[in-house]
């Protein structure tokens, strides 16, 4: 089941406890955070109360001192992209809401390609390491290997899916500039255009895993590879070491999300507006 209390930090007043709904989070003794999209309603659809606590989350592991390292999971599947809020959720308050709206650390409707949550995990100053089973579809898919993590071990039959031609929609959350990065010009424009699945297998053989492992094993291995940077004498040596290897590419992200976000809205209205799309996010939900 979801749950864990965790610090939110309003912009006036002392830290507020909230207890999570959609997430399970816990921190071992060696200071590595289990953080657990637990979503079943919608396949961990990335809706906007799964947004805002990971948010949530993001902000409390980065200024708990005791947190050395981040393990981000999905229970039964890693997620089924961006999605339409579920019946029963229960928003935070409005006050938060509008606090973290003004740090951008909170999803916005204008937000159409989750740019504040793609800079938010790029921006999180510790390590942090995907393990990914089941599917990832669209944003999901993204949130899994372009580079919000800095390691990822997905399970061989994993399955990721990039459907957005086939929903009249673009390439969002970065990965227009990152998988061309990542894979080459070529297979990127291949998994875009085709909007064919891939495994992890495939996935870790075009370098976009670390490791391919049996299910079973995802989040082991993914924990031991937490378990060892979090062994390290020196965490800040790593956060410094992962600031510098993200600089070349973090400095080009608000430019490129800036981009896909005007493209993005030409593409919405090319299949017939908001109605449209939330008929197309219906539909990405049951694929």
């Amino acid at each position: 089941m979801p749950g864990g209390t965790i610090q939110l930090f309003p912009k006036n007043g002392a830290p507020v406890e909230y207890e999570l709904q959609l997430i399970e989070y816990s921190v071992r003794p060696n200071g590595v955070a289990v953080c657990m999209w637990d979503n079943h309603k919608t396949r961990n659809a990335l809706t906007p109360l799964l947004q805002a606590e990971t948010f949530f989350v993001l902000e409390h592991m980065a200024r708990d001192d005791s947190v050395k390292v981040a393990v981000w999971t999905g229970r039964n599947n890693w997620g089924s992209g961006i999605g339409l809020g579920a019946a029963g959720e229960r928003m935070p308050p409005a006050a938060i809401q509008r606090d973290y709206k003004e740090r951008n650390m909170y999803p916005h409707e204008t937000d159409n390609v989750l740019k504040n949550l793609t800079l938010a995990f790029w921006d999180f100053p510790k390590p942090s390491v995907a393990a990914v089973t089941g599917f990832a579809i669209g944003g999901a898919a993204n949130m899994a290997l372009m580079n919000q993590h800095d390691l990822v071990v997905v399970a061989d039959d994993s399955k990721f899916y990039y459907p957005s031609v086939k929903l009249g929609l673009v390439p969002e959350l970065g990965s227009s500039y990152l998988l061309p990065y990542l894979v080459g010009t070529a297979r990127a424009k291949e998994i875009m255009y085709l909007g064919e699945p891939f495994s992890g297998t495939d996935a870790h053989s075009w370098g976009l895993a670390n490791k391919s492992v049996h299910a079973a094993a995802v989040l082991p291995e993914a924990l031991s590879y937490a378990d060892r940077i979090a062994a390290q004498p020196n965490p800040s040596s790593i956060r410094y070491s992962k600031q510098l290897l993200n600089h070349h590419l973090r400095k080009h992200l608000d430019d490129v999300l800036a981009k896909e976000s005007e493209i993005m809205y030409a593409s919405v209205h090319s299949v017939g507006g908001k109605p449209t799309i939330h008929n197309v996010m219906k539909k990405r939900a049951k694929l």
